[in-house]
């Protein structure tokens, strides 16, 4: 069990550290107060979600811009997906108290170390992503 706990500690630290590094502080600031908050919650919110026949039910912080006055405050997230297959799954996600459109998003996982994202808010805001990860 230990190893899983430093597996996950630095996952969460390199994704801290990572936002730092792209000049977003305020980003990194919310990925470590989410991650505090929400990793006492997310037991709760998986037996929400697999009493509602959920593969994954999501919380997390975002950040949230307005266009206008280019002000950015912390926001919250949720994301409600379903496997389809072992390698396929669908899922929504919504920025809770925006406007902001629902984001429609694919995940087909190609290996252990591949995984293709594909994700649309269909209004002109699409995007595929290829994910390699490494374990060590």
């Amino acid at each position: 069990m230990k190893g899983i706990e430093i597996l996950l500690q630095s996952c969460f630290y390199h994704s801290f550290i990572n936002t730092l590094g792209q000049a977003d502080t305020t980003l990194g600031l919310a990925n470590l107060a989410g991650s505090a908050l929400f990793s006492n919650l997310q037991g709760n919110i998986n037996d929400i979600g697999e009493a509602l026949g959920l593969s994954e039910l999501r919380l997390s912080p975002t950040i949230v811009t307005d266009p206008e006055s280019d002000v950015s405050v912390l926001g919250l997230a949720v994301e409600a997906g379903v496997d389809i297959t072992d390698d396929f799954s669908v899922s929504l996600s919504q920025v809770i108290a925006t406007d902001d459109p629902t984001r429609y998003n694919l995940l087909y996982r190609i290996s252990d170390q591949l995984r293709l994202r594909g994700s649309t808010n269909l209004s002109g805001e699409s995007r595929v992503l290829l994910e390699y990860e490494a374990r060590f």
